[in-house]
């Protein structure tokens, strides 16, 4: 056997392994893998960077930064840092591929712009306007949207701003209840902000102050975590 053809058999017995592996024991797995890569990258924890740190590189610098901090068969996650708040859509540039299930974290504050303090909550803002305004959101219609098994429960309502996006907040609230988000068909992962028509220009995340109702006192700029979980056949 020349070896191209041992190395594709190699290949293709790796990724047996790994589906019976997906297959038995799935959760421990993920965790572990998780767990390994966290701790050789501590860097990569999302949450960490929601704390209010003026000094942290990504905060001074202003601008989105998306870590691909976990890939393997079976998973692959990004850390998106600082999402583009200055325009209602914006494509990641992370490809999605079909029956790939899409779950979502998220925290941060944006600033929105305007007099006084401005900053608000990426996931769940309060104050003036915050019942149509001011959340982060997804395109979602690419997606079927599963319900828990045995319920016929709905999911969330469109964003009242963005057609075709739903506020990360509610994907968040969902996902609690045990609904799955599945992709239909190859697309690549689009993130939004919702803001008036002229209201975008001001936004992103320079001046940091405590924001509208203090909600972001002690906490920095936004930070989405999507964890794509692949289909294995």
């Amino acid at each position: 056997m020349n070896q191209a053809k041992s190395g594709i058999v190699g290949t293709s017995m790796l990724f047996t392994i790994l589906a019976m592996i997906y297959g038995g024991i799935s959760n421990i797995f993920q965790t572990s893998l998780v767990v390994s890569q966290a701790a050789a990258n501590p860097q990569d924890s999302f949450t960490a960077y929601c704390n209010y740190n003026p000094n942290e590189s990504v905060f001074k610098e202003g601008k989105q930064v998306i870590h691909h901090s976990t890939h393997s068969v079976l998973i692959d996650r990004f850390v998106i840092l600082l999402p583009v708040v200055k325009q209602r859509i914006t494509p990641t540039g992370i490809t999605l591929s079909r029956d790939d299930h899409v779950t979502i974290r998220a925290c941060g504050c944006v600033q929105t712009g305007g007099h006084g303090k401005t900053w608000k909550r990426y996931v769940n803002p309060s104050g003036p306007h915050s019942d149509r305004l001011y959340h982060g959101v997804m395109a979602l219609d690419n997606f079927n949207i599963i319900p828990p098994q045995g319920t016929t429960a709905r999911c969330c309502t469109s964003s009242p701003t963005i057609p075709g996006a739903i506020r990360i907040s509610d994907m968040i609230a969902a996902q609690n209840r045990g609904f799955k988000f599945q992709v239909r068909r190859q697309t690549v992962l689009v993130l939004g902000y919702e803001d008036e028509d002229n209201g975008y220009g001001d936004n992103g995340y320079s001046g940091h102050d405590d924001g509208t109702e203090n909600q972001c006192q002690n906490v920095g700029g936004a930070a989405v975590e999507i964890t794509i979980t692949h289909k294995v056949n």
